[in-house]
């Protein structure tokens, strides 16, 4: 009696020990494709925050091992490919690539291997004697004839300059679900809980915690706005290994010692920001932030510097942006107070950009695109249509918005 033949599914693997924007992906990811019909399992870092979330938004997960340095990892991750000869294989940062390869031997046809890529290698990774493990191990994956997906047409740009070809690439946009807004009374009741009053002007900043996020600018431009706004506050959402340093500089500037608060890791970013005044993005290099998405869709006005796929994707009218290469330059915390202290003074100019970057992520950053393009570049395309009719409720292009091609 013929049987059917096994069901194709996607293991995504992210082995990272930290949480970003990367690791939400993920996660919506996982759930949109399960929700698509698409089985999925997460390969992760047992007890890594990612395993945390996965397990919160109730998406099938499977820790390996408790460090990427663990040798018990490749030989967990091949027997969970084997297990799923089928299966899209998607590694969604190098170490993950490296394990794959490791683990799954040689590519064969058939055996679908991507490589999801976040960011621009060339900006975002430190080399070695003029070497970056991260890029060598990505030229394999492109020389393994490996699918590749990039968050990003910048993104696409720097594979290119690895050795893709252009249509070897799927560039596949992040999205975010549509968000619930939380009352006033939920507003003031969180802004008590990390020691900020209703009177105060609220700048937050979200990310891992090192060098590339750049949050020292952050910190200075803070403090010089404290000198013309005395009830300006920064808060400081992330952990990494930039943060005693952190929250030194900040111990260095004059001011109340609640000018700068660190609240560490915080699985409530959205209401966090729905609290907050403005979000200020003062990274050396970007992808396009999920933080930002967030932001919008919070109605929270954002000050960004102009990196990565940040001024393509929203523009100067949905998002203020500061002068390009202004983060490597001395006076760009100054640059950023000035820009901090107009919204504060002219709280409408914050209103009507928030309200046209809400625009741009509704009707093109939104989750259900995400997901058909992710099954477009996975190879199966007919489980596309499952998600026409919702699709076709966010139509359209927006002012500052170029459309994935």
């Amino acid at each position: 009696m013929p049987t059917d033949p096994p069901r194709s599914g996607a293991l995504l693997v992210d082995l990272a020990r930290h949480s970003g924007g990367a690791e939400t992906r993920v996660v919506d990811t996982a759930r949109g494709l399960a929700q698509a019909g698409v089985p999925v399992t997460v390969v992760c870092l047992t007890g890594s925050p990612l395993a945390d979330a996965l397990a919160g938004a109730g998406v099938p997960a499977s820790g390996v091992a408790r460090s990427k340095w663990d040798p018990r990892l490749v030989p967990a991750l091949r027997k969970l490919l084997l297990s799923r000869p089928n299966w899209v294989v998607d590694a969604h940062n190098a170490q993950s690539q490296l394990a794959v390869h490791l683990a799954g031997g040689p590519h064969r046809p058939g055996k679908r291997r991507v490589a999801t890529v976040h960011s621009e290698y060339d900006l975002s990774e430190r080399r070695l004697l003029g070497v970056s493990v991260h890029e060598m191990v990505l030229r394999r994956s492109i020389r393994a004839g490996w699918g590749l997906v990039a968050v990003t047409t910048s993104v696409r740009s720097d594979l290119e300059r690895l050795g893709a070809g252009r249509s070897d690439v799927h560039v596949v946009w992040s999205g975010i679900a549509p968000r619930r807004s939380g009352s006033m009374v939920q507003r003031r009741a969180l802004r008590r809980d990390i020691g900020v009053g209703d009177g105060d002007f609220v700048v937050l900043s979200v990310g891992r915690l090192v060098t590339v996020k750049n949050v020292g600018m952050a910190v200075r431009a803070v403090a010089l706005l404290h000198e013309r706004l005395p009830r300006a506050r920064l808060v400081v959402v992330g952990d990494g290994p930039e943060r005693q340093a952190l929250e030194q500089l900040a111990r260095q500037h004059a001011g109340p010692p609640d000018l700068v608060r660190f609240l560490g890791r915080r699985d409530d970013v959205a209401e966090l920001l729905a609290s907050s005044d403005a979000l200020t993005i003062t990274s050396l290099t970007e992808g396009l932030p999920y933080v930002l998405l967030e932001a919008a869709a919070a109605g929270t006005p954002v000050v960004s510097t102009s990196v990565g796929a940040i001024p393509e994707a929203f523009g100067p009218s949905a998002a203020v942006l500061l002068p390009p290469r202004v983060e490597t330059q001395p006076d760009g915390a100054s640059i950023l107070a000035g820009e901090l202290l107009t919204l504060a003074l002219r709280p409408e100019l914050g209103q009507g950009v928030a309200a046209r970057a809400a625009a741009v992520q509704h009707r093109r950053f939104h989750v259900e695109s995400m997901i058909a393009d992710t099954i477009t570049a996975y190879g199966l395309a007919p489980l596309r249509a499952r998600l026409t009719a919702s699709e076709a409720r966010h139509e359209g292009t927006s002012e500052g918005v170029v459309s994935s091609p």
